[in-house]
């Protein structure tokens, strides 16, 4: 159990750490979005699916502002999240003001068209959730790949990490003439003592 809550750690811990995978081809790697974007609080998970769902064109504007003009390139990807807000309001009162007009219609044949037009505003509502939930996959996969080419790296070079770590702790310290003799000598072997060994990252 120990074990597995280990790797669970690195695995979220590795996509903050590690820079991306084919990171030149990011419209703008995470590390740097969530600094664009810091002060926004719980921007940066819907700024990421906005950014994968945006075109081609869209994502090569947006790759300019952010190198010429960030200030342009944050408000570009609020407007975008705040555009989807409104969209998904607008949707929810269209389907909410349809509901109340059958429910209120009093004429069979009238509340047969309204049911009709319900009916495709609540498919038109599970597509848009559809796509959002696919687009949320896609930015996980992309997450986890990366994750796991830097667990892959990382056990590549396990021995070169563990032979480095080894030659840390095992090195020698060197002390200047005279260093710990104000206190006998006891400061240089307390910190000895309180130094913990080291994991290897």
């Amino acid at each position: 159990m120990k074990r597995f809550s280990w790797i669970l750690v690195v695995c979220l811990a590795v996509p903050f750490m590690a820079p991306a995978a084919d990171e030149e081809s990011e419209t703008i790697p995470q590390k740097e979005l969530r600094d664009l974007l810091k002060g926004d609080a719980n921007v940066a998970g819907p700024a990421g699916e906005v950014i994968f769902s945006m075109t081609p064109d869209e994502k090569t504007k947006l790759r300019e502002l952010f190198q010429t003009d960030r200030d342009a390139a944050r408000k570009m990807i609020l407007d975008k999240i705040e555009a989807n807000k409104q969209a998904r309001q607008e949707a929810n009162q269209k389907i909410r003001e349809a509901a109340k007009q059958y429910r209120e219609c009093s004429d069979d044949a009238r509340k047969e068209t309204l049911r009709t037009e319900l009916r495709k505003l609540l498919a038109d509502q599970f597509e848009r959730n559809s796509a959002e939930i696919a687009i949320r996959l896609k930015v996980q996969e992309q997450r986890l790949a990366i994750v796991r080419k830097a667990y892959e790296e990382r056990q590549a070079n396990s021995a070169q990490m563990i032979d480095s770590q080894l030659e840390k702790l095992t090195q020698m310290r060197k002390h200047q003439p005279g260093e710990g003799k104000k206190q006998g000598g006891k400061k240089g072997k307390k910190e000895q003592q309180e130094t913990p060994a080291e994991n290897v990252q």
